[in-house]
């Protein structure tokens, strides 16, 4: 457009600034399209520079290339993913966060479900959760509530966008983040838990960790959770040896023995413990003989029951022992050996074993 001769001198200087500044936009946003739909990544290389330089000056131009970035062609998704971290670093947070959230809130709904986590918005957010990390500081507390309120309506992949956040956040929203967690992929699954672990300091001490997972219910209402992807985080757990030490999953264990109802996988756990801390087998039968004394027998878990104090002979001669008649019957006749065994050890020490117990021995 022409500028008028007769404007004064700055506003004539402006309107010349400001037309210059449009013709770069709309010179940008042709080489933006022409990147996205490039074929070679070279061309793609060639494009983008100018688009992103003009980000840096005016971040809120991020969202169209977020927008199209899925459309884009194979070679275009690989430069975009070169060259996004490095602008990013020097972007402020708080107007990346804007950007983010606004594609985030944008996404379809979970019906039908997102085929995977959008790769450009993650890679975004892992760009600034390292960058806060790299000097001991935290992401906007914009970007955690917001990313965390949307990953329910992200579907089954919801949860990979809060797995960059997990180590800024707060007790009460790591919590509420375990369900959307544990609906993904076991890989992923393990990576997010290993990031709440392995935080400085941890939004979850590890023994809460555990005890939070056992009182997830498997496929139960809004907070249910595949039973095969809750088995797979507690076993994730437990193989971080040097974060979930025998102590701190004791320490769990004796809080989620005295849980009403006791959880579907307090026997399980409580046989790794043991398969995995062979030294912490004192422990052990502390946590049997109190579940003994709520009368294990009477739920689903009696038999990983029965099993635990199998495995644990001869220190678990004394559960066996007592064990109601009806319940150490049943239980020695799925276990002819641990019979065999006790009924050795009665014929030597008589005086110690219970009459009731001895009758079902047949002593």
């Amino acid at each position: 457009p022409h500028i008028s001769p007769y404007l004064p001198q700055g506003v004539a200087q402006a309107a010349a600034v400001d037309q210059i500044a449009a013709r770069a936009h709309s010179h940008a946003a042709e080489e933006l399209e022409a990147a996205l739909a490039a074929e070679e990544e070279e061309e793609a290389a060639r494009r983008l520079p100018l688009y992103l330089a003009l980000c840096n000056r005016s971040p809120s131009m991020l969202a169209a290339l977020l927008a199209g970035f899925d459309g884009a062609s194979a070679a275009a998704q690989a430069t975009v993913q070169e060259l996004l971290p490095g602008l990013l670093l020097h972007l402020p947070m708080e107007a990346v966060t804007e950007v983010l959230l606004a594609q985030l809130r944008g996404e379809p709904d979970a019906s039908p479900p997102l085929a995977a986590a959008s790769p450009l918005p993650l890679l975004a957010l892992h760009v600034l959760a390292d960058r806060a990390t790299a000097v001991g500081g935290t992401v906007p507390a914009a970007l955690t509530a917001g990313v965390l309120g949307l990953v329910s309506r992200l579907g089954p992949h919801g949860g990979a966008y809060a797995v960059p956040l997990l180590p800024f956040l707060d007790e009460s929203q790591s919590v509420a983040v375990l369900p959307a967690l544990l609906r993904l992929d076991k890989g992923d699954l393990t990576e997010a838990l290993a990031a709440l672990a392995h935080a400085e300091p941890p939004p979850l001490a590890p023994r809460a960790l555990l005890l939070q997972l056992h009182l997830l219910k498997p496929e139960d209402g809004e907070r249910g959770v595949p039973l095969k992807a809750l088995i797979d985080a507690v076993q994730a757990c437990i193989n971080e040896r040097e974060v979930f030490t025998r102590a701190e999953l004791t320490a769990a264990l004796e809080e989620v023995v005295q849980l009403d109802p006791l959880p579907l996988l307090t026997m399980r756990t409580i046989i790794q413990t043991m398969v995995n801390w062979p030294d912490a087998a004192t422990a052990v039968m502390g946590l049997l003989r109190t579940l003994l004394e709520r009368e294990v027998w009477a739920t689903k878990l009696w038999g990983g029951y029965v099993r635990c104090c199998s495995m644990a002979m001869p220190l678990s001669r004394e559960l066996f022992y007592a064990m109601p008649p009806a319940q150490l019957e049943a239980a020695l006749a799925s276990h002819p050996d641990v019979k065999q065994k006790l009924v050795a050890h009665a014929r030597a020490e008589r005086g110690a074993v219970p009459t009731a117990a001895l009758g079902v021995l047949g002593l």
